[in-house]
């Protein structure tokens, strides 16, 4: 965003005071950083009421179908002893949430927490929930010390309980130090490998594509023409809840390291625990290589989907999901942790390129079949293209600071840096002295498709599979970041300096310096109405993302004009 912020007030774009003014705006006056667990005690507690146990239940489904969906680290089964044990607490004359011990603070924090968050979740639709998630988050808290204080299976789900929260109240809680405590935990307690019955036979792995072998992951298909071999019934029940806990934690940590540029507290190097898909598709026959085209008529190569309902296909859904996560985490670190960063040219981009749209062909899913986790593979995916190409636009606007013709063209990267001179950009293709300047075109769609997918999820009506979709923080750095690329974009487009190279994903498997496209600038503005929605709602939702608003409204009254002065739009 610093580099965007720069190129843009050097090229006139915005003033240095409006960006210095939604600098200031990004901490609303008199609002304090709440990063710790306190209540207020002029908090309404949720305890002075009886309970409503429709209304209760009615939250707890949708924390099934919604958040756990991404995040499985809750067992439904054990959720009805404690929903009666909440019931009977709440039910007492003079209940006090201090009075709490042992495995009724268990029960009860587990409950109130789940209530919580879909609380937070269905805010968008019901203003009155944001009220309501507080004062259920209020209860809970009363009693963290007592669930998080022990080396257990129950402390570990009580952490995450509270992670998933800061993801839709990020000042309610310190999530770096929940997640360093949960990741140290989750190894204490071994998750992160895969309990195995004596003398079983190894495991076969997916390669990934050159960038390590990666955790086992078990199919019912044979993998490079070995069969998998499995784990007897009673390991795998075993093993369900802790591996789909596991990955639950990786992916939130994976990702928010990734979007703040942290480095990880789980090391792939450790993890040997298998992708939670793997007990479905031994049961079903099912390989996670599918185009699933319908829940009961579609084929994949001769096998029948007769048995996929959509209970099941989101569960591979996500766990397929994990799979990109594994695979971005392994570009992050090659691209940003070393202290001397290879020089990453245009042939490592197209093969992590064709690593991941590889990825994004085993399971593609008809719009009938959409579901939460199908929603997460389509954002996480169109998210990783940005990501993926993101050191060719950084370069790109690096060089392009300077009025075109200066010897310098701006700052330039250190050599041996994700944005350093490489085979990415050519040499000397324009035969003025400096090396030729491309972008990929790939980032550009997939941010659209971002756009479009996000405002299609807030759009959804309350009861639908797009309104159970939750839309934490991570989604609202999602929308700035395409909000981002199309700006940077457009930005190279008027300066003119800069090639744009074909789409890689449109079947080629060759793509050089030479084979350059324009990009759709009419899709360009269709979808900026959708950013400024989108972005007003994130504003709204959590005050200090409004940064974004003000700078992309000026940017697109003045790039309109350059773009229809080009002629690229009418």
């Amino acid at each position: 965003m610093a580099e965007l912020m720069q190129h843009a007030v050097t090229k006139g774009f915005v003033s240095q005071e409006d960006v210095a003014g939604e600098e200031r705006d990004e901490q609303p006056e008199g609002e304090e950083d709440a990063y710790e667990f306190s209540t207020d005690p002029e908090q309404p507690s949720m305890c002075l009421n009886p309970p409503n146990e429709e209304d209760v239940r009615a939250l707890i489904h949708l924390y099934f179908v919604s958040v756990n969906q991404l995040y499985g680290f809750v067992d439904r089964t054990e959720t009805s002893v404690d929903l009666q044990t909440y019931l009977t607490l709440r039910r007492q004359p003079g209940f006090s949430t201090q009075t709490l011990h042992g495995q009724q603070a268990h029960h009860f924090f587990r409950i109130t927490m789940i209530c919580a968050i879909s609380c937070a979740n269905q805010a968008r639709y019901r203003p009155q929930r944001t009220a309501e998630c507080l004062a259920y988050y209020a209860d809970a808290v009363a009693c963290v010390e007592d669930v998080t204080s022990e080396v257990t299976a129950a402390s570990l789900q009580a952490l995450l309980l509270l992670i998933v929260f800061c993801l839709f109240n990020p000042r309610k809680g310190d999530i770096w130090k929940l997640l360093d405590h949960a990741c140290r935990l989750t190894i204490e307690l071994g998750y992160h490998t895969e309990e195995t019955e004596p003398e079983q036979p190894r495991r076969t792995s997916l390669n990934t594509g050159g960038l390590g072998s990666g955790p086992e992951m078990t199919t019912a298909a044979a993998v490079g023409g070995v069969a998998s071999t499995f784990p007897s019934e009673s390991v795998q029940a075993r093993n369900k809840l802790r591996r789909s806990t596991f990955w639950g934690l990786y992916a939130i940590e994976r990702i928010v390291g990734q979007l703040f540029g942290r480095g990880s507290d789980l090391p792939e190097t450790i993890i040997t625990a298998e992708y939670p898909s793997s007990l479905y598709a031994l049961h079903t026959g099912f390989s996670p290589l599918a185009t699933v085209t319908g829940p009961s008529t579609g084929t994949n190569n001769g096998v029948s989907l007769g048995g996929v309902d959509q209970e099941a296909l989101q569960s591979m859904s996500i766990a397929h999901h994990y799979r990109l996560v594994y695979l971005r985490s392994e570009i992050f670190r090659v691209m940003y942790l070393p202290a001397s960063p290879p020089s990453l040219g245009l042939n490592w981009l197209k093969e992590r390129h064709a690593m991941l749209y590889t990825w994004r062909r085993e399971l593609a899913v008809s719009d009938d079949l959409e579901g939460v986790a199908t929603l997460t593979c389509d954002v996480g995916y169109d998210c990783t293209m940005c990501f993926l190409f993101q050191p060719l636009l950084l370069k790109a606007l690096r060089d392009t600071m300077a009025p075109e013709g200066s010897p310098g063209r701006g700052d330039r990267p250190a050599e041996g840096s994700p944005g350093a001179r490489s085979d990415a950009t050519g040499d000397d293709a324009t035969g003025t002295g400096h090396p030729a300047m491309f972008v990929a075109s790939d980032p550009f769609y997939s941010a659209i498709n971002l756009i479009r997918t996000y405002e299609k999820i807030i759009r959804g009506p309350e009861r639908s599979t797009l309104g159970t979709y939750p839309m934490t923080f991570l989604s609202a750095h999602y929308i700035c970041i395409a909000c981002s690329t199309l700006i940077a974009h457009a930005l190279l487009r008027v300066d003119g300096r800069t090639k744009t190279l074909r789409r890689m994903s449109d079947g080629s498997s060759v793509v050089s310096e030479a084979e350059t496209e324009e990009l759709d600038w009419g899709a360009f503005l269709d979808v900026s109405g959708s950013c400024l929605i989108l972005l007003a709602w994130c504003g709204e939702r959590w005050p200090g993302m409004l940064s974004m608003l003000g700078v992309y409204q000026k940017f697109m009254t003045r790039m309109t004009r350059e773009l229809i002065g080009l002629g690229l739009v009418t």
